[in-house]
């Protein structure tokens, strides 16, 4: 294929395609003024060059690019994936509707190993602890970091913010999961912090945030409001759910915990249609219990100082219990993590615009190790070692009852 990509201020991004005598243009979202960090032609053309599974691969591809701007990520995957749809439908005409042999029925071939992941997600990380931040910053392969607002001190938020900018990658703030006067205490006494701090967006943990976030804005006079997205407990079970959180303006939904494979077919298809990003979580341990009760209060007593404890359960197994006290909750994880190593290709045929590692309780070796496992398996096509001896597919496969 032979592809041009025109991106200005305020008009939609297009994207040009030739191939075998026919030829497609698509238009998509429209660029930004970049506030931060500009994106590089160079970037440009390496995000859409990532072709993945699909049928094509670029011959020439060049770009126009008009001034600094900012187009997020997800908005080229969508360009590309609009664009190469178009030029499939015309060259393969009723073939892909018969069945007949000829390109429709090779574009449905997938190599039995491949260098990339047949759907070419971004990848992206969770993050509350600092011990997880540099093993992060030092992967070319993740685009966006999230920065959980507990584990992560206000003052910090800029420095951490510049320090991914200049990796290339997105930096998002995530809140807390619990969203009650004292998140509003303390996210109210640092606001100016959180709009200085030059994050690209705000992952939205409870739905009652968004609104926040917007008043925010207004009363910060802010020229343009952070995108949001929304995370796996805002709860987005359905193609129906989708639209309503499309609505609010959100620009990305994380797919919740509990659903399988076939109840997430769905809602990807639907945030596709709605121009929705979506993310899913491939890796981390999750939240089996929130919760405003505090379990060192009720023991100890308050000691203001967040930690992580080890309850036991009726089994005798050891749960993580993180408190989060810029928040005063408390999150008791699965002592197993959730992983989808052995699940690339049915991952790949779901086709998130996101793969996730949710880092919760891991340090910088553990860490390490995750992401060295991950990458090599679902970007390289490697047969690794799980880092980890126990772990869950969670509701991947099974759902809940």
């Amino acid at each position: 294929v032979r592809g041009h990509v025109e991106l200005a201020e305020g008009e939609p991004s297009r994207l040009t395609l030739e191939s075998r005598g026919e030829k497609v243009q698509v238009l998509g979202q429209a660029p930004q003024a970049a506030e931060n960090q500009p994106m590089t032609r160079e970037k440009v053309l390496k995000q859409l060059n990532k072709t993945g599974g699909s049928p094509f691969s670029f011959e020439t591809l060049t770009a126009q690019i008009e001034g600094d701007l900012f187009l997020p990520v997800q908005a080229l995957n969508e360009l590309r994936r609009t664009g190469f749809q178009e030029l499939e439908k015309k060259l393969t005409g009723a073939r892909v509707l018969t069945g007949e042999g000829g390109i429709g029925a090779q574009s449905r071939s997938v190599p039995a190993k491949t260098a990339a992941p047949e759907s070419q997600s971004v990848l992206t990380a969770f993050l509350e602890e600092t011990a997880q931040l540099s093993p992060v910053l030092a992967r070319g392969e993740i685009s966006v970091v999230y920065l959980d607002a507990d584990g992560f001190n206000p003052d910090q938020w800029r420095d951490i913010a510049d320090r991914c900018h200049d990796r290339g990658k997105q930096c998002w703030l995530a809140l807390p999961q619990i969203f009650r006067s004292h998140a509003q205490r303390y996210l109210g006494a640092n606001r100016r912090l959180l709009c200085q701090a030059g994050f690209d967006g705000v992952l939205i943990r409870a739905l009652e945030e968004a609104v926040w976030l917007k008043d925010l804005m207004e009363q910060e006079n802010q020229k343009t409001s952070l995108p949001f997205g929304m995370d796996a407990s805002v709860y987005g079970w359905n193609s129906r759910s989708a639209e309503v959180l499309a609505s609010m303006g959100t620009s990305l939904l994380t797919m919740p915990w509990e659903l399988n494979s076939r109840e997430i077919e769905p809602v990807l298809g639907a945030c596709r249609g709605l121009g929705m990003a979506s993310e899913l979580i491939i890796y981390g341990n999750a939240p089996m219990m929130v919760s405003a009760q505090c379990i060192t209060n009720t023991v100890k007593g308050c000691t203001h100082k967040r930690g992580t404890l080890m309850m036991k359960d009726r089994t005798g197994a050891l749960l993580p219990v993180k408190n989060h006290c810029s928040f005063c909750y408390n999150t008791i994880y699965n002592p197993a993590p959730l992983s989808l190593l052995g699940s690339e290709k049915l991952v790949g045929r779901l086709m998130p615009d996101r793969l996730r590692f949710q880092f919760t309780v891991e340090g910088t070796e553990q860490t390490e190790k995750v992401l060295d496992a991950f990458i090599g398996s679902f970007v390289y096509g490697r047969d690794v070692e799980a880092p980890f001896r126990d772990f869950t597919r969670g509701h991947f496969k099974r759902g809940v009852e």
